[in-house]
């Protein structure tokens, strides 16, 4: 997210005082709109305690989002992800893939959405979707494409095409939710769809902290100096680091009751937002990234171009045109080696040749 987003709550980490706060109870709502909770598992006693793995016997029992998580899975959409750039190559070992990003994010919005008395296995679900049409190279895949053609692409817009292009089936609940979980997107129709958004910015945001310090590019005491960082936050970052995920989605579960919508204490949300401002500044700006995603730019730039100009048709770079979907449909195939490979196929002498 840059500063020009437009989900409104969230400028407010960017400068903009209070604006979107509730000032008498100092609460954050995501989107500047209140999601109600409706509880609709009020016989299960509320966890706020971080306790991610398999859902409980009796959220399993006469849940027909069960039905959306089985083709989700049979799709192959999500063992793609496997090999697919989180903001490392998942070549690296130790380093977040876009498969265990998105296992991490459907944990944490089952935990809150049990804790909140919500739906867990539509949360968990739309948790395991949400990133379902990232392509090869991650985030930097969908920065080319939007390069390309123009502002019409985006990966939960076109997850949620891709699932209902699998099967019919699918739940609107858990489409609208792949769709919007973004914060540059609208708000989602439950508020199981909003705990994902929050549970993929606390997921994503954890695990790049982390992943900076496997490979040695920032250390926790780096951020400890950084004064920013609310104390208590900067406390549990010098002791226990894994830690500071079932952190913010206690107090997600903690504050959302209280608000009676999804919602996260402002001082919490701030600290959450200045972990972020300091990967971008730290990780993703470092030289590892760099070269990483100026590879992948390349590319993916160089087969969009050699597939649409020979292979389908010419394009308008300046909208989506005819060959759009056919291209999109063959690059999602392939995870962040198999394009690369398929890359210098393509193109022969005149691919890159430069890997990572």
């Amino acid at each position: 997210m840059d500063d020009t987003d437009t989900r409104s709550a969230s400028l407010v980490v960017r400068g903009n005082g209070h604006k979107g706060f509730d000032d008498d109870k100092g609460l954050r709502t995501a989107r500047g709109e209140r999601i109600p909770l409706i509880e609709t598992y009020k016989s299960i006693e509320p966890h706020t305690l971080f306790v991610p793995g398999t859902l409980d016997y009796e959220e399993l029992q006469n849940n027909h989002f069960l039905l959306d998580r089985h083709l989700l899975h049979q799709s192959g959409l999500l063992e793609r992800l496997k090999g697919i750039t989180n903001i490392f190559s998942p070549q690296i070992e130790g380093v977040t893939s876009r498969y265990t990003h998105s296992v991490q994010v459907a944990n944490l919005a089952a935990v809150a959405a049990r804790g909140l008395r919500m739906n867990p296995v539509l949360a968990e679900t739309i948790g395991l979707g949400h990133d379902c049409a990232h392509g090869p190279g991650g985030h930097i895949f969908e920065d080319t494409m939007l390069a390309i053609f123009g502002n019409q692409y985006n990966h939960g817009y076109l997850g949620n095409k891709l699932l209902q292009h699998f099967s019919k089936d699918f739940h609107k609940e858990v489409l609208d939710g792949i769709k919007n979980h973004s914060w540059k997107c609208e708000t989602p129709m439950t508020a199981e769809g909003e705990i994902v958004a929050w549970a993929d910015r606390i997921a994503y945001i954890i695990s790049d902290f982390l992943d900076g310090c496997t490979l040695g590019i920032v250390s926790p005491q780096d951020l400890l100096d950084d004064q920013t960082i609310d104390r208590e936050i900067a406390r549990l970052i010098g002791t226990d680091p894994e830690s500071l995920r079932e952190f913010f989605i206690d107090r997600l579960i903690q504050d959302s009751r209280s608000a009676g919508y999804v919602a996260m204490n402002a001082r919490i949300a701030r600290s959450l937002m200045g972990l972020r401002d300091f990967n971008t500044t730290r990780i993703i700006g470092s030289q590892h990234r760099v070269d990483h995603d100026d590879l992948f730019h390349r590319a993916i730039a160089e087969v969009v171009h050699e597939l649409t100009c020979k292979k389908f048709a010419p394009p308008n770079t300046h909208k989506l045109t005819a060959p759009f979907p056919r291209v999109i449909e063959l690059l999602l195939r392939h995870d962040d080696a198999s394009f690369l490979e398929y890359h210098r196929a393509l193109l022969g002498d005149h691919a890159i040749s430069r890997t990572l």
